[in-house]
């Protein structure tokens, strides 16, 4: 008797399982965009900035390293996302560029970083989207030299940086205009050898902008890879030198551990390649790769 028993509670048991997994197989899903990571609908009557002209309006703020001001207007920027944490290497962060009005064009050398506390922002701002940004709540200013909008935090060493916004900020104050097909085919880094890179002047202006260029690592016979763990830094992240074809001074080519990008093999001595990334700068030149496929080996004739 006690088998049956039994036998009728697994059945019980089973036919629960299965039917809670055909539940989770239905989930409503059709809305998660709009309801969970931004706001549903557009900022109706409110005064709307491109980058380039935020970025004037605050140049005084932005020729600061490290410094930040609270906005507290009702102002929208928009822009386009040509980069985003898809590969890992850019930590809780898009770019967003300006949108040349004369061709409808992203300008990737006029661009704005976008922090968002969240480890996974790619599917929803996808390269190609146009977003527009409500500003008041967010702080504005630089991470080193680097334009951002976000929040600030207090960093291990007890510094106090501009870092990531709450991911609520992002549910109230950021919506996704239209779809990333009408600009995914239109955003293209700008080609950099070392001679152009020496003449864009080291400002707020030019950072942060999507570039290639194509040059050498200076590395040393031991190295394996763009960013072995054992050898980061207090931010978690490696800094290679690299010497861009053209170009007398070195520049850096950074990377956070613990992602594809880190893993990727360096090259052998002498041997040429092609990078693609967000450069920034901070004691000088730097280069973030976007992702894996943001590293090619160049073969020459």
């Amino acid at each position: 008797m006690k088998k049956y028993i039994l036998a009728i509670g697994l059945g019980i048991v089973m036919m629960t399982i299965s039917s809670c997994r055909d539940e989770w197989d239905n989930a409503n899903t059709e809305n998660f965009v709009e309801e969970n990571m931004t706001r549903p609908t557009d900022f109706i009557g409110m005064e709307v900035m491109s980058v380039s002209e935020f970025k004037d309006a605050f140049s005084s703020l932005f020729k600061q390293s490290n410094s930040f001001l609270l906005m507290e207007n009702d102002t929208v920027v928009e822009g386009v996302v040509i980069a985003n944490d898809n590969g890992g290497n850019l930590y809780q962060t898009i770019v967003l560029a300006n949108i040349d009005q004369a061709t409808d064009t992203p300008d990737p050398t006029q661009c704005l970083e976008l922090a968002l506390k969240n480890t996974c922002l790619h599917p929803f701002f996808q390269i190609g989207q146009k977003v527009k940004v409500d500003i008041k709540g967010f702080y504005t200013g630089c991470y080193s030299y680097v334009p951002k909008l976000g929040q600030p935090y207090y960093t291990s060493k007890g510094n106090l940086r501009l870092g990531a916004a709450l991911l609520q900020m992002s549910r109230t104050n950021v919506y996704l205009d239209g779809s990333p097909s009408r600009y995914a085919d239109k955003v293209h880094p700008l080609f950099l050898d070392g001679k152009t890179l020496s003449q864009f002047k080291q400002d707020y202006v030019h950072c942060p902008m999507l570039v290639t260029v194509e040059g050498y690592f200076q590395l040393n016979d031991t190295t394996k890879h763009l960013a072995d763990y054992d050898e980061h830094d207090d931010g978690y992240g490696v800094n290679r030198d690299f010497k861009v074809d053209g170009m007398s001074s070195l520049i850096t080519v950074r990377t956070s551990t613990q992602n594809e990008v880190a893993y990727i093999s360096v090259p052998r001595k002498n041997e040429k390649v092609r990078l693609t990334g967000i450069m920034t700068y901070y004691d000088g030149w730097q280069i973030q790769l976007c992702d894996k496929d943001c590293f090619e080996k160049v073969v020459e004739k």
